[in-house]
């Protein structure tokens, strides 16, 4: 009689379904605070506006100069308010982003209003499916969920994404100018960058489990 093939088990965290699931609550509750938080002191720190148009207006700015690049993107006819932090390479510059990710679907904000629910809904999908309960699965997706829903509530109240940072780089080769961003853009490449390194080690540990079990099957008996 051949005996049943032991099948990979995959790692649980020992105190269960309950702190799983805080784990990602937390996270998510957390990360959407810091996001909101950051957008309101930084638009209300320089006593910014959004008119029914997108262009922002602001009581603090200072003036522009060489050494702080524009950002590639729509034309703007209004100026985006903006102070100098750190000389060559960053500053605030206040923008409201009507488009996804690389401007995608600009002016179109049902349909990203509808992207993002669905995103925030295949997320909780995957909390509920994955067969990894270690606590760093469910802060991953936490921290991708908060990064959605801090930029769904500005696509529902402002018509667009609040960003305030912006990197640049400027040297003897020319300037490198990375596209305006806010806090949840770091909460979700935070989170998908931690994602994929825990299925990239889960499922080596699964491999191994199966290559383990293959041996132990087709071994010869004494």
């Amino acid at each position: 009689m051949t005996a049943a093939r032991p099948e990979a088990e995959p790692r649980r965290n020992p105190h269960g379904w309950a702190v799983y699931l805080s784990a990602f609550l937390l996270t998510a509750a957390l990360g959407t605070t810091l996001d909101l938080a950051s957008k309101a002191y930084t638009f209300d720190r320089m006593g910014a506006s959004i008119d029914s148009n997108g262009h922002i207006s602001a009581e603090s700015s200072s003036s522009y100069c060489e050494d702080c690049p524009e950002n590639p993107g729509p034309t703007n006819a209004v100026p985006e308010p903006h102070f100098l932090v750190i000389n060559g390479c960053f500053q605030i510059r206040l923008r409201l982003n009507t488009g996804g990710v690389w401007g995608m679907f600009a002016g179109h904000p049902k349909i990203l209003l509808v992207l993002s629910v669905a995103a925030i809904g295949f997320i909780l999908y995957m909390l509920a499916r994955s067969q990894n309960r270690e606590l760093p699965l469910p802060v991953s997706l936490g921290a991708i969920c908060a990064g959605a829903l801090g930029n769904l509530w500005d696509r529902h109240v402002h018509g667009g994404v609040r960003d305030f940072l912006h990197v640049y780089w400027n040297n003897d080769s020319g300037s490198y100018v990375w596209p305006t961003f806010n806090v949840a853009d770091v909460l979700i490449c935070a989170g998908v960058g931690l994602y994929l390194f825990i299925e990239f080690f889960a499922g080596k540990r699964r491999r191994e489990a199966k290559d383990a079990a293959r041996q132990t099957e087709t071994a010869p008996k004494k």
